[in-house]
């Protein structure tokens, strides 16, 4: 394929190549050095291929790049954006070697952050944090490390008992028997343990039917 034309895009440090077919290809300057590109330049089909395969890894470790900028993220989050824009095995393979090779991953980090935070936010019991940080990606073992380490145990009666008052302040308007059913089966849902809920609802005062 012949090169019709080079356009420098000196913003995104990147080459335009427009070929004599219309076709385009934007790649990096590295690349374009690399291959020696220049306009009228004649690419064989190995050469063409080899540039378009580096190419598709280059904008592999873009994303990922893109992805982690401006919110931490875990491996698993990673791997599959790539995979949802269309990546090769290979070329997540790749992306993500240099993501780990970089720091741009860290799930324990991720697994610390997320339950300091939900915990600013809401109520939860350790299950529940593991189930969240489970749904994100984070292996077993590391959820259930980080929920032991950051988990303020001293104050779980008092994170029930505000997740108790949250929800009867919901269901006030129904009978008393129905708000205790649902205030239950809340608690339960939500992975606190049935003493601790039992604990929760005596100093509540909360009569079981």
């Amino acid at each position: 394929m012949k090169i019709k034309k080079i356009i420098a895009k000196n913003k995104k440090s990147t080459y335009l190549l427009i070929f004599n077919d219309g076709e385009t290809m934007e790649i990096p300057m590295d690349l374009a050095f690399k291959y020696n590109i220049s306009s009228g330049m004649n690419l064989v089909p190995e050469t063409y291929q080899k540039l378009s395969q580096e190419k598709r890894i280059y904008d592999a470790k873009n994303s990922v790049y893109s992805f982690v900028s401006y919110k931490p993220r875990t491996f698993n989050q990673i791997a599959g954006q790539l995979k949802r824009k269309g990546f090769l095995p290979e070329e997540i393979n790749i992306a993500m070697e240099f993501a780990g090779e970089f720091n741009l991953y860290n799930d324990e980090k991720f697994a610390t952050l997320f339950i300091l935070d939900y915990l600013k936010r809401k109520t939860a019991s350790k299950q529940k944090l593991i189930m969240e940080l489970r749904n994100k990606g984070i292996t077993k073992e590391i959820a259930e490390k980080a929920v032991t380490e950051h988990y303020p145990a001293d104050s779980a009666f008092d994170i029930v008992r505000r997740s108790a008052e949250k929800k009867l302040s919901k269901v006030k308007y129904k009978p008393a028997k129905k708000q205790i059913e649902l205030l239950r089966t809340h608690l339960i849902r939500e992975g606190y343990s049935y003493n601790l809920i039992k604990q929760v609802m005596s100093e509540m005062k909360i009569e079981e039917y």
